[in-house]
């Protein structure tokens, strides 16, 4: 009886070690990381029963195009467990949109630019618990608090570049939305690299006035890599 007992014992202790270290091996549960995003940005605009606002939006969408921005910054995230977590990062956010070339004239192009300090806050899903890979989906909002908005201009005849900085029009914050898919890649079991595809997109135009409503939007890949504890 007293074996019988001792190697119930033994057994249940293994189980416990081994889940241990599975879900050790298998959960971050929180993880610092340096964030990445170069991405593609561009504009959505929209306008009133205005005439002469509708003609500018037309001129507007036939020069414009988009161009690269990004993001970068520190973001936290923590596991409550094999499925769910939550991260929160402090974010700085570049969107830019240009002139195609000889859409004004052959020589002048310009690129606008608008910046902001992002605190975003994400639901993150695990699908798998592969101990060296995770899948996961990762949805959420950010705060975005403005930073500056400029034009750039550049005339090539002249060799002249003249930037134009103003942010009169513009909401001191913004609320943005962001959903996207990843993969985490655990380099040992304090290290990680983490690469995920990221859509984000102003929930509400960005500017306070004037007869054309603009709504910013990015695609483009995060990169992170993250020390955990």
């Amino acid at each position: 009886m007293k074996k019988i007992i001792f190697l119930i014992t033994i057994v249940s202790c293994f189980k416990t070690a081994v889940y241990s270290q599975e879900k050790k091996d298998t959960t971050l549960y929180t993880r610092i990381s340096f964030m990445y995003n170069p991405a593609l940005t561009y504009r959505n605009l929209k306008t009133n029963d205005v005439q002469s606002a509708i003609l500018l939006k037309r001129n507007l969408d036939s020069i414009e195009s988009m161009d690269y921005g990004y993001a970068v910054g520190l973001n936290v995230r923590h596991m409550f467990g094999k499925h769910i977590g939550l991260n929160v990062g402090f974010n700085y956010s570049v969107f830019n949109e240009k002139t195609r070339n000889g859409s004004i004239d052959k020589f002048t192009n310009y690129q606008n630019t608008t910046a902001y300090y992002s605190i975003p806050l994400q639901i993150v899903y695990n699908t798998n618990f592969i101990k060296k890979i995770n899948y996961f989906f990762i949805a959420g909002i950010s705060q975005n608090y403005l930073h500056k908005q400029q034009q750039k201009t550049y005339n090539e005849l002249r060799n002249e570049e003249r930037v134009f900085t103003s942010t009169y029009d513009l909401k001191k914050s913004n609320l943005f939305w962001n959903a996207g898919v990843g993969i985490n890649f655990r380099l040992n079991r304090k290290c990680s690299f983490t690469t995920e595809v990221l859509y984000c997109q102003s929930m509400n135009e960005i500017n306070s006035s004037g007869d054309i409503k603009k709504n910013l939007f990015s695609f483009g890949p995060n990169f992170h890599f993250g020390y955990s504890f």
